[in-house]
């Protein structure tokens, strides 16, 4: 760089686009045509222009992915365990070192930890590969352009927003440059004069009330910059994001944050398609039908007949050679589909290739006759995702000079990891006014209202959570990102402040009262004056696809018998279309394979336990009478009876031990509860019952039941989760209908009640019939309210329910905003927004 330039730099990509927007739009409201393109770059772009011109000739600078691809590429051969994960978490701890100016051999002092011995080694062969194959990492950079800068003074001057944070050797390379005194955008200096804090009851309240807050301004004030600041975003993207959909129908709104480019479904279906190894038949399936790939309407009637050849042979991962073959073979019936001819075409490409340059001209081939993502096809925001696809694909092509040759399998591999890397989001309209951003997005802009949500004491300051790699005691010592409680706290508080600086106009700070049945309390940080914010009334989404809507009942036929047991009338409860897509329809979400036990099953689990045990035991009387030892043998023979089983499936034998860990102190802390109820015998366990309600027979099976007077029982009910409610056997359409209909339909029932089993949160909640029954949590009925009564408002409430099931109700009527929300039914429910 022979001139000056003056440069403004940003910690991220979005906030740099954010400030040039924010410049343009200036320049348009002063009246100017034409104005000097300003030198705004989020920090990895200025580095990058930084070595292009004061960088060490022939070292290529390390983009993107491209340090944990080639740490990778270069650890696997002699570390056996790596994983693109294990790279990723190596090359973060490296950064982290360089960063805060810790020495490598500052490890040694904890060479008695395995990860710290771990991360040694691997940062030893990457130092070791980088003498072959010279390439820096962007904090490697950072520090040669200190030492350039050291001994010359750049002229450039800097202009650095929100960096408050930043690593201290950012900071330092920052400090090398002259600060300008003024801005061509000013960092906000002063923030709202009203900043307000405001409590919900529950999260769909407060998004309510956020919502509507947002609309009357921007219907008072349509050109005022308003902004929505949710710390947890990425916890809460997918629902907000619907919820938001459904509420901000009419006004342009923007999120941030965007979605790995391999979790766009038009990627996936490449990356499936493209995979090395076998794929399963239905996640193959569900490729093949995704838009970027069939073209006519007969792709989907083909793939169809051959989804039922493949299941009638028991087919379920079938070679490419056997899926061309069924497809050849009837193709004939549909003329028009192209589909098998060009996955055909894509077979006969060879895949011997060794170069990055070689597997980029086979990608393009492949994607040439597959068809895929066919131009003329595609909207603005798929236009888009094709952009930042050939991006990374560009990008790939760098890995030829920084490794030896790499077969089909790592090339595959380590594109896959460029595309996880790279965060694709629609470009917005230049006039978008509301933006819902993460915690740090918001920094060093200004905007005319401000709402920030989600500020309980869980939540905020967030809790640490240090890196795995390095000792924690060094992160203590030297006040890493993330790492104790104190750098979060003071993390949040920096924030904070910068957020109050943001807000021109109006700031509210909220948080909610209650999750479930667990009260939660205001963030310490939230000292501001309190306000009441109205929550609007539910916001009920309007079809908005529909030409044609039926209403017309679908009965169940006479004498049909109707599966399902009691989970029909409680998802009938919910919402009347939910139960008929279920379980008339037969409909079934695809199961996520997760490592180790499902939740499912480790309910399962207990629940043969806690029956193996009462089968034994029978009495409370028996338990007492027996020693603290013979009870805890008692205990632990059990679980090593019900998690025997477990070692005979290959791919749970390494989880039985965990589980034997988990249920043991578990069912001892549940039994010591069980020994301070009232007298009881255990008279049935696990028992499966036929209940008669209205018209509707339904099985059910119950986890328990208690006598606990001469011929007065006790229904319970076992469940894993700490968020019970006795507020769920209430109202017309019961959240949990199983143990009130087997109270209403069997005589002799004095209680029903939840054995809520969960680590140092185990209880009773229930009710019972009497108060001279009462114990623990659980509550008895009200006294102008007789137990005769609620059993017959059950049955009331039962009955109206079966028979509306059985007359065929299938409208959409969710029971609250709750079950849409949570529902996963989206792609065929038409008031989905």
């Amino acid at each position: 760089m022979t001139h000056k330039t003056s440069w403004i730099i940003t910690p991220n990509r979005r906030r740099a686009a954010f400030l040039l927007q924010q410049y343009d739009k200036m320049q348009q409201q002063s009246g100017h045509l034409l104005w000097e393109r300003q030198n705004i770059l989020p920090l990895e772009a200025w580095i990058d222009q930084l070595w292009l011109h004061h960088g060490e000739p022939g070292v290529p600078l390390l983009k993107a992915a491209e340090p944990e691809v080639l740490c990778y590429h270069r650890l696997a051969p002699h570390q056996p365990d790596m994983s693109p994960v294990s790279a990723q978490h190596i090359m973060s701890a490296y950064e982290r070192l360089l960063g805060w100016h810790i020495p490598l051999d500052a490890l040694d002092t904890y060479a008695d930890h395995a990860e710290v011995v771990y991360l040694q080694q691997a940062l030893q062969q990457w130092q070791l590969a980088q003498r072959t194959y010279p390439g820096v990492t962007l904090y490697e950079a950072i520090q040669r352009l200190i030492s350039v800068f050291t001994q010359h003074k750049p002229t450039d001057t800097v202009q650095a927003i929100g960096f408050e944070q930043a690593a201290p050797l950012v900071q330092q390379l920052l400090a090398c440059f002259p600060q300008t005194s003024t801005c061509i955008i000013p960092s906000p200096t002063t923030g709202a004069t009203a900043h307000k804090r405001a409590a919900f009851p529950d999260e769909l309240a407060e998004w309510g009330a956020m919502a509507e807050w947002v609309l009357q301004r921007n219907q008072a004030h349509p050109h005022a910059q308003i902004a929505c600041i949710f710390p947890h975003l990425d916890m809460v993207r997918p629902a907000l994001t619907r919820f938001l959909k459904q509420t901000w129908r009419n006004v342009p709104w923007a999120m941030s944050g965007g979605t790995p480019l391999t979790e766009m479904g038009a990627i996936q279906t490449l990356l499936t398609v493209l995979a090395p190894t076998p794929i399963e038949w239905p996640h193959y399936r569900t490729a093949l039908l995704h838009p970027s790939l069939h073209h006519h309407p007969e792709d989907r009637h083909l793939i169809g007949v051959v989804d039922e050849v493949l299941t009638s042979q028991r087919l379920f991962h079938p070679s490419r050679k056997q899926l061309l073959a069924i497809m050849h073979q009837h193709s004939t019936h549909f003329p028009h589909s192209q589909l098998a001819q060009r996955l055909h075409a894509y077979g006969q490409l060879p895949r011997q290739m060794t170069t990055a340059t070689a597997w980029i001209a086979y990608l393009q081939s492949a994607i040439t006759c597959l068809g895929w993502m066919r131009a003329p096809a595609l909207n603005s925001e798929e236009y888009q995702l094709l952009e930042a696809f050939t991006e990374v694909l560009t990008q790939h092509r760098r890995l030829d000079e920084f490794t030896d040759a790499l077969s089909y399998r790592a090339q595959w591999r380590a594109f896959q990891q460029a595309l996880q890397k790279r965060v694709f989001q629609p470009n917005e309209p230049d006039n978008t006014p509301i933006f819902v951003l993460g915690a740090l997005e918001a920094q060093g802009i200004t905007f005319d209202y401000l709402w920030i949500a989600g500020l309980t004491d869980q939540r905020w300051p967030p809790k640490p959570h240090p890196h795995p790699l390095l000792p924690l005691a060094l992160q203590r010592d030297h006040h890493l990102p993330h790492a104790t409680l104190a750098r979060q706290f003071a993390y949040a508080e920096q924030l904070q402040q910068d957020w109050e600086k943001s807000a021109h106009l109006e700031m509210i700070a909220s948080y909610t009262t209650w999750e479930g049945e667990t009260p939660l309390r205001p963030s310490a940080l939230l000292t501001y004056p309190d306000i009441t914010v109205p929550s609007p009334a539910p916001v009920t989404p309007q079809p908005a696809l529909e030409t044609w809507i039926s209403e017309m009942p679908v009965p169940v036929p006479p004498h049909h018998t109707q599966t399902g047991g009691v989970s029909l009338l409680k998802e009938h409860a919910a919402c009347p279309f939910r139960a008929f897509v279920l379980h008339r329809l037969k409909t079934r979400r695809a199961e996520t394979e997760t490592p180790g036990l499902t939740a499912r099953e480790r309910g399962q689990v207990t629940h043969h336990l806690l029956e193996r045990l009462w089968q034994h035991w029978k009495t409370q009387d028996t338990v007492l009478h027996l020693t603290a030892a013979e009870r805890q043998a008692d205990i632990e023979a059990a679980v090593i009876a019900v998690c025997e089983p477990l070692r005979r499936v290959p791919h749970l034998a390494a989880f039985w031990q965990l589980e034997q860990e988990r249920l043991i102190p578990l069912i001892t802390h549940w039994i010591e509860k069980e020994c301070q109820r009232p007298p009881f015998r255990v008279v049935a366990t696990e028992q499966t019952l036929t209940c008669q309600v209205g018209p509707l027979s339904l099985n059910i099976r119950l986890d328990r039941i208690d006598e606990i007077n001469p011929d007065t029982y006790l229904v319970i009910d076992y469940k894993t989760s700490a968020t019970l409610s006795t507020q769920d056997w209430q109202g017309p359409r019961l959240r949990e209908p199983q143990l009130p209909l087997y109270a209403a339909s069997k005589p002799h029932i004095a209680g029903i009640a939840y054995a809520a089993l969960h680590p140092n949160q185990s209880q009773y909640r229930g009710l019972l019939a009497a108060e001279n029954l009462l114990f623990s949590n659980m509550k008895h009925l009200p006294k102008e309210q007789s137990w005769n009564t609620q059993l017959t408002e059950w049955k009331q409430d039962l009955t109206a329910l079966a028979t509306d099931l059985m007359a065929g109700n299938t409208q959409v009527d969710p029971r609250d905003p709750a079950v849409c929300m949570r529902c996963e039914l989206h792609a065929v429910c038409r008031k989905s927004g």
